[in-house]
């Protein structure tokens, strides 16, 4: 098969879901999945050469070389020097991306942020990405080393808000359990109006297999106290009692409204669990 240049990939790759390995249940479009079809035709290499060491996309920057990728691309720490068909990985822990991310470059950066073709949240798509918490870049050794100039495309910049409670809390048959902030008040996902993606991450054990839990998001209007629940979604716990999963929904926020998220266990669960992680990441859009 004909290796693609970055132009003619990122075409093909716009707007549509990317997954290659089926993993994790529940949430297999990744952005490591992006980064596995850029990596094969692209830059010619194979799926093994791209996986992650440790789980985490990061760890194909940090581990580098392994599987022979070395073959296919060069490595850079840092951000000098990046430009269109550049894969950057940004480290674990970093604050937009508490769980690592990897994207390709459409451009080079200006202003801090670089245009890329990003999976997760969403398809794949153009988003403008801050360089904060970017570990650095690898390069395919087929690219051009001297790429024709290109205009710029219409440019869509991200907001992210990052959400978390890892205090370990019982839930029984019938509970709700709401993301909280160290005060223990209910948090407010989001952080201003627009369209965002909102992904919630639960993480728990102690159920009996089969038992049902139920993401929810719920829209406060903050002048009159009005609440409208969105976006039902349930989930069962594995044979070992445990729930690890993430669900991604879409959610227009008008101006003075909260979104808050919770965690409910259904009546007919056989057994109280502990949910040890509820967490969520929003994201807004917007055209620059």
């Amino acid at each position: 098969m004909a290796l693609l240049t970055v132009d003619q990939w990122a075409n093909s790759v716009n707007g549509k879901y990317i997954d290659h390995d089926g993993i994790p249940a529940g949430n297999i479009y990744q952005c490591h999945d992006l980064w596995i079809d850029y990596l094969m035709r692209v830059a010619g290499g194979t799926q093994s050469m791209g996986y992650a060491p440790s789980g985490f996309t990061d760890s194909v920057f940090t581990n580098f070389p392994v599987n022979g990728l070395d073959a296919k691309v060069t490595r850079t720490s840092g951000t000098s020097g990046i430009r269109k068909g550049d894969v950057i990985f940004w480290g674990y822990g970093a604050a937009n991306y508490p769980y690592s991310h990897v994207a390709i470059a459409l451009a080079a950066p200006s202003g801090g942020s670089v245009l890329c073709m990003s999976q997760n949240p969403g398809a794949s798509q153009k988003l403008t990405l801050t360089l904060a918490g970017a570990l650095g870049y690898l390069r395919p050794k087929n690219l051009p080393t001297d790429p024709t100039p290109q205009p710029d495309p219409k440019e869509i910049t991200v907001k992210s808000y990052h959400r978390e409670n890892r205090t370990t809390r019982p839930i029984a048959p019938g509970q709700r359990l709401y993301l909280i902030d160290s005060g223990n008040a209910k948090e407010n996902c989001v952080g201003g109006n627009g369209p965002y993606s909102l992904t919630a991450h639960l993480y728990g054990n102690g159920f009996a297999p089969g038992d049902v839990l139920e993401f929810r998001f719920e829209s406060v209007t903050v002048a009159t106290g009005a609440q409208s629940d969105h976006y039902l979604e349930r989930v069962s716990a594995d044979v070992n009692g445990g729930i690890r999963a993430s669900r991604e929904f879409k959610l227009d926020v008008p101006v003075g409204t909260r979104v808050h998220f919770s965690v409910y266990a259904a009546t007919t669960n056989a057994k109280t669990g502990s949910m040890i992680v509820i967490d969520s990441d929003a994201y807004l859009f917007s055209v620059a």
